[in-house]
C-alpha cells in the first residue's frame, strides 16, 4: 500500500469513527421530560368535600406525549393543617401523556399546594387549592301565619317571628355538621309553638336545600330556600319554604312561601367577632298580645354585663323623655357554631328573653322567646336587629347633609308605612341637635298624605352614646311625629350589613301613642338625584297589609328582580306570597301559577324625582303585579318611592282603591358578585371562637 493510499484509508477511518461517536452520543442522551398542570390548577372547595375538577397533568418527552409514565401527587398543608387527600397518590399517563387524580379537602380551612412529579422532570406541576368553610347565612323574618293547633281554635292569622342560621357548601347544598344538621332556628308564635330557648330548633341537612338562578338567568338571584325544622309547628309540618332574592352574594331578601305563612326579612352572610356597643330596635307583641316596640343603645362590658338606655312604646304607653335605664346579661354558653347565643334585656321592670344570631362584627338579629301567656314582667314574640356603634362618639354627623328614612308597623299593626327625606340645618362634631326640613309620604290605615312638607328637630345625647330623638313638629306625617333615633357606625350598612359602602344613619322607633311597634331606619341620601339613577338592575320586595275583613289573614309579601330603563320603565319577575288569597279570593294562593313554575310579572313607569328624591307610580301608570293565580290581568298599585341613592330606594304603597298599606325597597344588584356565586358565596368561618362573648 503506498503512502497516498494509506492516507486516504486513514482519513476514511477518522470520518467513520466520528460518525460512529456522533451516533452513539445522540442515542444515549436522556430525553427532556416535562410535566404541566392541565386541569384544576386553582380551586376552592368546602371542607371535607371533593374538589369539583380533577387535578390533571400532561407529561411530554422531547415534546411528544409520554406514555406509561408514573406521576406522583403529593399534597402539602397550610400552617393551620389544611390539606387534601388525593384519590390516587400515583397515576400512569395514557397514550396522550395525560394523568389525573381527584382530591378531597380535609376538615381544616386554608390555602395550600399540591405537587405532581414525574420521573425525569426537573420541575413539578403545582396546584393551588383552598379549603373553604361552609357559607353560613343568618336569616330573620316576621309576618302572619295560619294558626297552629295551640292557638285555641283561632281562625285568623297570628303574628310570628323567626331567626336562625343555616350552612351551605360551595354548590348550594346544605352542609351537614357531625349530627346531620345544617343550622339552628328560633321561632315564636307567641302562644305555645315557641322553640326551646336553651337550644332552639335544628335544621336537618338531608331534607333542606337552596336553589338560586345564576347571573345569566332572566331573573338572576331569584331562588328557593327549603328548611326542614325539628319543630313540626313551623311551616308545613316542619318544612319551611322561602322565596329568596339575592342582591349580591352575601345578602338576600326573603319571604316565607309555603302557604302556611307569609313574612318579610333578609338573609345575610355571617362572620365572626363583634362590637361592644350597639344600637337596637325590636318590635312585636307583649304578654297581653298588644303591640310593643323597644329601641335604644347598650354596651357589653366585662362578664357580658349589659348597660344602656331604652325607649319603650307598649300599646301606646310611652317611656318618658330620656328613656329608661337598660340592664342585662349576655348568656355564658354562646355563641355556638351557628352564631347563636342568648341574652336578657330589662327596661322598666320588663325582661326580654332574647336569642341573638350574628351577621357581621357589627350586626345581629334578635328574637324574643317570651310568650303572650307569660307574666307582665316578661316580653313577648318580637324580632329586630342590633348594629354596632364602635367607640361611642355620636352627634349630628351620624346623619348626612340629606337623609332618607322609612318606617312601618308590624304584621299585627299599626298598618302604617311612611318614607321621606330630612335635611338638617347644620352639622359638625360639636353639634348635638339641629332643626330639619324635608318631605314625606305616609299611608296610615288608608289615610294618605303625599309629598307632604315636614319639619322639626332632632338631637343626640351629649354623652356620645348615640341615643337620640327626632320630632316632626308640623304633623306632616299624620300620627308619625315622635321618634326615638339610635345612631350607628358610619361604616355599617343597615340594609345590607356585609356591604362596605352605603353605611351610616340610625335606627328608628315610633314613640307616638298610636304607633306602637313601628320601626325603621334613616340613612344618608345622595344630594343629586335623577331618574337615570334608576337605570340599574335591582332586587326588590315589600311587606303589604290589606284592610279587607273578609279574609282570614291580611298580609301579602313579594320578592323580585328587575330593572329600570333610562326613562323609569320597570320590568321584573318574582314570587308573590299571598296565602290568604287577597289577589284571587282563594286561600293558600301564594304564587303566580298553581304549580309555581312561572314567576309573577312586575311592570310600571316611575316619574320623578322631585328635589326630595320622590318618584311616583300614578293611577294611570301603576306599579303592576301579575297576573296572579286565577286573575287574568295584572293588579296595579299607586306607589311613592324615595331614593337614598342609586343603590337603595324605599317604596310606600298608598293606593286606597286597592285597600293596601305597605313598605318595601329596591336594592341594587351587584352583577359581578352574582357571577361569582359558586353557588356562589364567599366562604366565612363556621367556628365562632374569636368572638368576645
Amino acid at each position: 500500500m503506498n503512502h497516498k493510499t494509506y492516507s486516504i484509508f486513514a482519513l476514511a477511518l477518522v470520518f467513520l469513527a466520528a460518525a460512529f461517536l456522533t451516533s452513539c452520543s445522540s442515542s444515549s442522551a436522556p430525553p427532556t421530560i416535562a410535566i404541566t398542570a392541565t386541569g384544576g390548577a386553582t380551586q376552592t372547595q368546602t371542607i371535607t368535600e371533593a374538589f369539583p375538577t380533577a387535578l390533571g397533568v400532561n407529561v411530554t418527552s422531547n415534546g411528544s406525549p409520554a406514555t406509561g409514565v408514573t406521576v406522583t401527587f403529593a399534597a402539602g398543608s397550610s400552617s393551620g393543617g389544611a390539606t387534601c387527600t388525593p384519590a390516587n397518590a400515583t397515576a400512569t399517563t395514557d397514550a396522550n401523556g395525560n394523568a389525573s387524580t381527584n382530591c378531597t379537602a380535609n376538615g381544616t380551612a386554608g390555602a395550600y399546594s399540591v405537587t405532581a412529579t414525574a420521573t425525569g422532570a426537573s420541575t413539578p406541576a403545582t396546584f393551588s387549592l383552598t379549603n373553604a368553610p361552609p357559607s353560613v347565612f343568618t336569616y330573620y323574618v316576621s309576618g302572619l301565619e295560619a294558626p297552629n293547633a295551640e292557638t285555641n281554635g283561632r281562625t285568623e292569622g297570628t303574628y310570628y317571628a323567626i331567626a336562625g342560621a343555616v350552612a351551605f357548601d360551595m354548590s348550594g347544598a346544605t352542609f351537614p355538621d357531625a349530627n346531620g344538621n345544617c343550622g339552628e332556628q328560633d321561632y315564636n308564635d307567641g302562644v305555645a309553638a315557641v322553640s326551646s330557648p336553651a337550644g332552639g330548633d335544628t335544621i336537618t341537612a338531608a331534607n333542606s336545600s337552596m336553589t338560586v338562578n345564576g347571573a345569566s338567568s332572566s331573573s338572576p338571584g331569584l331562588g328557593t330556600l327549603v328548611l326542614a325544622s325539628s319543630n313540626a309547628n313551623v311551616g308545613a309540618a316542619g318544612k319551611e319554604t322561602f322565596a329568596v332574592q339575592f342582591i349580591n352574594s352575601s345578602h338576600a331578601l326573603i319571604t316565607q312561601f309555603d302557604g302556611s305563612a307569609t313574612s318579610s326579612g333578609s338573609m345575610d352572610l355571617q362572620s365572626a367577632t363583634t362590637d361592644s356597643n350597639f344600637a337596637f330596635t325590636i318590635s312585636g307583641l307583649d304578654t297581653d298580645a298588644s303591640l310593643v316596640g323597644y329601641g335604644g343603645v347598650f354596651s357589653v362590658g366585662t362578664g357580658g354585663v349589659i348597660a344602656g338606655t331604652a325607649d319603650v312604646n307598649d300599646d301606646g304607653t310611652v317611656s318618658p323623655a330620656g328613656g329608661y335605664a337598660l340592664t342585662g346579661q349576655v348568656g355564658t354558653t354562646g355563641p355556638d357554631a351557628y352564631g347563636r347565643g342568648t341574652a336578657t334585656l330589662t327596661a322598666n321592670g320588663v325582661t326580654l328573653s332574647l336569642v341573638y344570631y350574628f351577621v357581621t362584627a357589627e350586626a345581629m338579629r334578635l328574637i324574643d322567646k317570651d310568650l303572650v301567656t307569660d307574666t307582665p314582667a316578661a316580653g313577648g314574640p318580637a324580632v329586630g336587629s342590633a348594629f354596632g356603634q364602635g367607640t361611642p362618639a355620636f352627634d349630628t354627623t351620624a346623619l348626612g347633609a340629606a337623609n332618607a328614612f322609612a318606617i312601618e308597623g308590624t304584621s299585627w299593626g299599626p298598618f302604617t308605612a311612611a318614607a321621606g327625606n330630612i335635611v338638617p340645618s347644620g352639622s359638625g362634631s360639636a353639634v348635638y341637635s339641629a332643626t330639619f326640613a324635608g318631605e314625606g309620604d305616609i299611608n296610615e290605615d288608608l289615610a294618605i298624605a303625599s309629598a307632604s312638607a315636614i319639619s322639626g328637630t332632632y338631637s343626640f345625647a351629649t354623652t356620645g352614646s348615640g341615643y337620640g330623638s327626632l320630632d316632626i313638629t308640623n304633623a306632616g306625617l299624620e300620627d308619625v311625629s315622635a321618634l326615638g333615633m339610635y345612631a350607628t357606625l358610619s361604616s355599617v350598612n343597615l340594609m345590607d350589613p356585609n356591604n362596605t359602602s352605603g353605611g351610616g344613619g340610625a335606627l328608628l322607633l315610633d314613640l307616638d301613642d298610636g304607633q306602637p311597634g313601628s320601626t325603621g331606619v334613616v340613612v344618608p341620601q345622595a344630594t343629586k338625584l335623577a331618574i337615570t339613577d334608576l337605570n340599574n338592575s335591582y332586587g326588590f320586595g315589600a311587606q303589604l297589609y290589606t284592610a279587607e275583613t273578609a279574609l282570614d289573614g291580611w298580609e301579602i309579601d313579594y320578592v323580585a328582580q328587575g330593572g329600570f330603563d333610562a326613562t323609569g320603565d320597570l320590568t321584573g319577575t318574582g314570587d308573590v306570597s299571598d296565602p290568604y288569597g287577597w289577589f284571587t279570593g282563594t286561600a293558600l294562593e301564594y304564587s303566580c301559577t298553581a304549580t309555581d313554575t312561572t314567576p309573577c310579572g312586575f311592570a310600571g313607569t316611575a316619574s320623578g324625582p322631585d328635589a326630595a328624591g320622590l318618584y311616583t307610580y300614578g293611577s294611570t301608570t301603576p306599579f303592576a303585579i301579575g297576573p296572579v293565580g286565577t286573575n287574568t290581568t295584572a293588579t296595579g298599585f299607586v306607589i311613592a318611592m324615595y331614593e337614598a341613592g342609586p343603590s337603595l330606594v324605599f317604596t310606600v304603597d298608598e293606593d286606597a282603591t286597592e285597600v293596601v298599606v305597605g313598605l318595601g325597597s329596591f336594592q341594587e344588584q351587584t352583577a359581578s358578585s352574582l357571577k361569582a356565586m359558586h353557588f356562589k358565596n364567599k366562604a366565612v368561618p363556621k367556628a365562632q371562637a374569636k368572638r368576645k362573648y
